[in-house]
């Protein structure tokens, strides 16, 4: 026995066909969608990481609780204000701010949906005057035909309408618009048809005739400007100029971070100058109240005069009031570092036991000035403003192109009859078409041309004067660093020689073979050698501390 299997193909109905070019319209639509919001995706992520991978980090404010308990570091101090410098919190909100200008543009690649729903009922009555002849039948009496009778009609109809609207609006990377409308509404008439009885159709009082209709319909229209307004670069002009604008913040926050850094440590240093010196003159006054007794005693021996000892005092004077306005210049230095780290300024701190030291440094000129040029923010900041203006200028010539647009449309209209089930009218169908529109003489839009090209220029120059200052910094700030050095090492070797001329007039002033004229003219030149070494000391490391500014990294030692 053999068996037999049919296979009977079969077209899809109308409804399925229906129901699948909707899908795919909606498929489309999604991939649209996907596609724009991917093209118009935030720009720049790889500078953004750059500019927080900074060579300090900031602390928390549980680490800042913990750290201000004992003696600051200068790290502790630069990386407390990485998170409490008031001028970088500026900054930041700077670059907060752009940061949601940006992502407000970047919504004109969303969707916008929008739903609108209405729905009315109205009742309107109309009463009709009538006449009809009624006369009676010679045959019958009880049957009239024809007479003059007055009558009525009464009419009343109730309109129920319901209708819901959709709109969704998609704007495309390439400035072409997408535009897409549905709606579904429903009509519903109930016409109520009254009038007196009807001596010919008793039967035939009340005629009720109800119509319920749908109309559903749909619409997507689509632009594409092929000339003006098209291109990726001026559809995302809004967008691409943000994010410059968002680049410029991150690149002014970096500077801004490296200018704390660089107040950190000027602050810091000034701090621990000012320590030392309260050091140096303490030392200084112990001597002087050594030399005052000293004088006194070989005056009872009459090894000395009342000159020597008149003559220490007035030394011991000079040095008590150095020891004072010191601690109240370290006071002061306390509450600059304060103010440059972001601690309350009536906040009490303690440096530790840090002191400055001097150990040269080799620089190479060439390198760092390449350095700096490649590194520093303002010369970012340039680039990116050469970059911005570019844009601008690429936008003013756009607009000056011909008005050439693509048009295309698909439209859908359905009416039924839900009473009878039926197809009232059905219609839709494609259309395409190519629009073009030329403003002559647009003087207006010119000028913004040749704005745009003269604002270019003058980035270019801006940039050029930058990098040109920052050499000569770079060549000031190197021949600044070898002079501290070489001073250094001279003021070094004079205080050498003032302690071995301070120990000999002191040993022959204890002899009584001298006064002690030699021993405080040592003693201050002593005194003022280690007040200058210190002071160039500091000058030394601030030098350093601003190259590392304009590097934008450390200076390997």
């Amino acid at each position: 026995m053999s068996q037999m299997i049919a296979f009977e193909l079969r077209q899809p109905s109308k409804r399925i066909r229906r129901l699948q070019c909707k899908r795919r319209l909606i498929t489309i639509i999604f991939f649209i969608m996907m596609f724009s919001a991917t093209s118009a995706g935030f720009a720049g992520d790889d500078e953004r990481a750059k500019s927080n991978n900074f060579y300090y980090q900031a602390y928390s404010e549980a680490e800042i609780k913990a750290v201000v308990q004992r003696p600051l570091t200068l790290n502790d101090c630069i990386r407390i204000a990485l998170s409490k410098n008031i001028s970088l919190r500026l900054a930041q909100g700077d670059l907060n701010r752009a940061e949601a200008a940006q992502a407000g543009t970047y919504g004109r690649f969303l969707p916008v949906f929008s739903l609108e729903g209405t729905r009315t009922n109205n009742f309107t009555g109309e009463r009709t005057i009538i006449q009809k002849n009624l006369l009676p039948d010679p045959e019958d009496s009880t049957e009239f035909v024809v007479q003059n009778v007055q009558g009525f009609v009464d009419r009343t109809q109730f309109d129920n309408n319901s209708e819901l609207v959709g709109r969704v609006q998609l704007f495309l990377p390439t400035g072409a618009t997408l535009n897409f409308s549905g709606n579904i509404p429903r009509d519903t008439r109930i016409p109520l048809y009254q009038e007196p009885p009807d001596p010919d159709n008793p039967a035939d009082r009340n005629i009720t005739p109800t119509t319920k209709q749908l109309n559903r319909s749909y619409a997507v229209n689509f632009t594409q400007p092929l000339l003006r307004d098209a291109g990726p670069t001026v559809a995302r002009s809004a967008f691409l100029t943000t994010g410059y604008d968002r680049q410029l913040e991150e690149k002014n926050l970096l500077n801004q971070k490296l200018q704390t850094v660089f107040a950190v440590k000027r602050a810091y240093y000034i701090a621990l100058l000012q320590r030392e010196l309260i050091k140096v003159n303490l030392t200084a006054l112990i001597k002087d109240s050594s030399l005052v007794e000293a004088s006194k005693a070989l005056i009872v021996a009459r090894l000395a005069t009342r000159r020597d000892v008149l003559s220490a005092e007035i030394r011991f004077a000079d040095d008590r009031a150095a020891v004072i306005a010191s601690r109240s210049d370290y006071e002061l230095s306390l509450d600059r570092l304060k103010d440059e780290i972001g601690v309350p300024i009536n906040m009490p701190i303690e440096l530790d036991s840090t002191i400055l030291t001097y150990a040269p440094v080799t620089l190479d000129v060439q390198t760092l000035v390449r350095q700096a040029l490649e590194n520093n923010p303002l010369v970012h900041n340039a680039d990116i403003a050469i970059n911005r203006s570019r844009l601008q200028r690429r936008i003013a010539k756009n607009a000056l192109l011909p008005q050439l647009d693509f048009a295309a449309s698909y439209s859908s209209n359905l009416e039924r009859n839900l009473v009878s089930n039926l197809d009232i009218n059905r219609a839709g169908g494609w259309a395409a078409s190519l629009n073009l529109s030329y403003p002559f003489l647009s003087r207006e839009e010119a000028s913004k041309v040749e704005e745009a090209e003269i604002a270019v220029s003058q980035q270019e120059d801006r940039r050029l004067e930058i990098q040109r200052q920052i050499m000569i910094d770079v060549r000031d700030i190197v021949r600044g660093v070898y002079s501290a050095a070489a001073q250094l090492e001279a003021i070094g070797a004079g205080i050498k020689v003032a302690q071995d001329k301070l120990e000999f007039s002191t040993t022959m002033f204890n002899l009584g073979r001298a006064s002690n004229f030699d021993i405080t003219e040592s003693q201050e030149f002593l005194l003022k050698a280690q007040n200058q070494y210190l002071r160039k000391l500091v000058d030394y490391h601030t030098q350093l501390a601003l190259l590392e500014s304009l590097i934008g990294k450390p200076i390997t030692q």
